[in-house]
Order: structure tokens, then sequence, then C-alpha cells
């Protein structure tokens, strides 16, 4: 049905085992769906970000996932297309924590430090939203530093 290789499917139950344990019919399809129909993802995509991150299939969809996309979209002002794109380029940004690993501070940070309109921030999230797992003092500070 999803199209995926016994190499596939085997990497993605290296990664998370208890995938196949998951209920297909009130897990794993509506999630698929769910992510499908949230992000703009094809089915190509979203094979591509469960196969980089298939813990995503134990995340409910409405209590985990669902608010951080509304976090991107209503805090952040990002189109579903430019979450689709951040989560394709880091699939795990679903499976952070808003206020603990997204680290608001960060992005307010950066955006203060470097002088950032929101729209502009928002170009740098969407192009590498790995930033958004940085600390802004341990990692982030440093690195500006070593550039002024």
């Amino acid at each position: 049905e999803r199209g995926l290789s016994a190499k596939d499917m085997g990497r993605m139950v290296l990664k998370a085992p208890t995938l196949l344990c998951y209920n297909i019919d009130t897990n794993v399809r509506p999630s698929v769906l769910f992510l499908q129909r949230e992000l703009g993802l094809s089915e190509k995509e979203t094979n591509k970000v469960l196969l980089a991150a298939p813990t995503l299939l134990g995340h409910n969809s409405t209590t985990s996932i669902k608010p951080k996309l509304d976090f991107w979209r209503e805090e952040r002002g990002l189109s579903a297309k430019d979450m689709g794109r951040m989560v394709l380029k880091a699939p795990t940004l679903l499976c952070y924590n808003i206020d603990t690993n997204v680290r608001r501070p960060s992005v307010l940070f950066l955006q203060r430090e470097l002088g950032l309109s929101e729209k502009e921030m928002n170009k740098v999230l969407v192009a590498a939203p790995t930033l958004l797992a940085f600390n802004s003092t341990t990692n982030l500070q440093p690195k500006l530093d070593f550039w002024r």
C-alpha cells in the first residue's frame, strides 16, 4: 500500500521496533493521512519523512503533532508548504517539545541578535530547521561571538 521495500521497512523497524505493535487502522493510517493533509506532502515525501523518523507514528496526531503545527502556523505564521519543507529537511522536528527542545527563546535570540524581521527569521527556519534544537547560550552565542 505505501510502496516501501523490505529494506526500507527493516530500517524503520531498526529505528522504532514498536512500529510493528501499532494498529494500522487506529494509529498508522490516520497519522500518515494527517501528515499528508496538514503538511501538503505527497505519498513519496511522507514515506521519506517516516523513513527518517518512524517514531512519529507513535505520536498522537491530535495531541502531539497538531499542537506543534499550530505553533508554527499561529505563532510563526508559516504556511503548510513551509512547514512541509521544514519537516522534509528535519523530520524529527515533529518529535521536539515546543517549550524545551524548540526553544522559543533561541528563535527570539537569533531574531534579535541578527536584526531579522519575523519573515526573514521564518526563511532561516525553513532553510535550516535544525537550528531550533540549538541552545542560544551554549551553542548559538559562541558562534555569533566568533563572527563578530
